[in-house]
This record gives structure tokens, sequence and C-alpha cells, in this order.
């Protein structure tokens, strides 16, 4: 066994520098790539009518996520985080182009029957998620800006799980990649059943259409 110190002449100090600060900065970039920006990215729903009752907005938002759209297969995840979706906010109903405003009583009574064991049931099933399989760079579209993207993995919401196919588009924006994209699901597909009263003459529709507004870390 060899006891004592090391000498290391002043030259040699400053290689090992140098190389122990790139490989700190190589890997600290290749975290960040891929990253969501949970503060500034987004989910929408849109909720239809039925009967007498109302169209909704619903705003929402990624509890973590990541996305790799140059990787062909096991691309990434997005948790969206199911307690922080809020029905009628002002920017949800702004979104989906929806008239007027919502008072908080209004606001209350549609966030509880949401969250509530007979829909979402939120305080059992915190978080959905969806796991991105594959990702596939379409041909882009003449007149139309960004680059087309087409996401097939798992939905797993309500504790179900269900193959999942997204349309997206990418364009590069202050120096990120913000990636819009949408799909639509049936309430019923996950085993939750559309609220409805008075006999179903007022209450929402199965089909939802959900879009996202995504922040990534290119």
């Amino acid at each position: 066994m060899f006891s004592g110190t090391i000498s290391m002449c002043p030259r040699a100090i400053l290689i090992v520098a140098v190389v122990i600060a790139f490989a700190s900065t190589s890997h600290t970039a290749s975290a960040q790539s891929g990253q969501i920006n949970l503060e500034h990215s987004k989910i929408y729903v849109f909720v239809g009518k039925k009967g007498a009752g109302h169209e909704h907005g619903v705003e929402g938002k990624l509890a973590a996520g990541e996305l790799h759209l140059d990787r062909a297969q096991d691309s990434g995840s997005l948790t969206f985080d199911v307690r922080s979706f809020a029905a009628d906010t002002d920017a949800a109903r702004k979104f989906f182009n929806l008239p007027g405003q919502t008072d908080a009583d209004t606001q209350t009574q549609v966030n509880a029957n949401m969250h509530g064991k007979a829909v979402l049931d939120s305080a059992k099933f915190p978080t959905a998620e969806f796991v991105i399989k594959t990702v596939q760079a379409l041909p882009q579209q003449p007149n139309v800006a960004g680059q087309p993207y087409q996401l097939d993995g798992e939905f797993t919401l309500h504790g179900i799980k269900k193959p999942l196919r997204i349309a997206a588009t990418g364009e590069s924006v202050n120096g990120w990649l913000r990636l819009r994209g949408r799909f639509s699901m049936k309430q019923t597909d996950f085993e939750i059943t559309p609220y409805s009263k008075f006999l179903g003459a007022v209450g929402v529709t199965d089909e939802l259409r959900v879009y996202g507004d995504l922040w990534i870390r290119p």
C-alpha cells in the first residue's frame, strides 16, 4: 500500500480543473434538455353541454414532464396535476372564446362536482400520466408555421390505462421549444360518469377536448 500525499504540477491541476468543469457543464445541459417548464406550461379542457347545461373551460398544470422530440422511441412522459384543474378561470374561458365570466360561487360548485368522487375523484387519483412511446415528425404543411409531430403512447386517468395519439406542432420561441397539441377523450372510457342532474336535463358531454401548451428546454 502507498501512503502520503500526491503532488501535482500547476499545469496538471489546471487540466484536471478544466476536465471537471467541462464534465459538470455537459451534465447540467443534458439534464435540462427536454425538461418541461412547469410554471409556464398549461393544460386546457373544453367541456361541452347537454340539455340546459353550460359549456366550461378548465385550466390545469403539469406536475412533472420530460419530452424529447428527437427520440423516435421512449420519448418521455407528462404527469398531469389533476388537483390543479380549475373550471371557468378567465384564462380558460378566453382560450375557448367563451363569453362572459363565471362568478366565484358557481366556480366553487363546478370545481366541487368535477373533483368529487363521482367524476375525477382527485383525492384518490391526484395525477394522470401520458407515457410517450414514440414520436414521429410529420411533413410540414404549406402556410402553417411550426413542425408537426405525432405522439403515441399510453394515457392513464382515474386508474385506467388507454392508448393515446396526440397531434402537436412545435416551434422555437425565445430560446424555448413551444409545443401545442390536442386530443379528444371520452370520460366513460376511463369509468368516469359525466356530470348530470334533473334526470339528464342538465349536464355535460361525455367527450372532452384537451389542449396542451408546453414549453420545453431544447
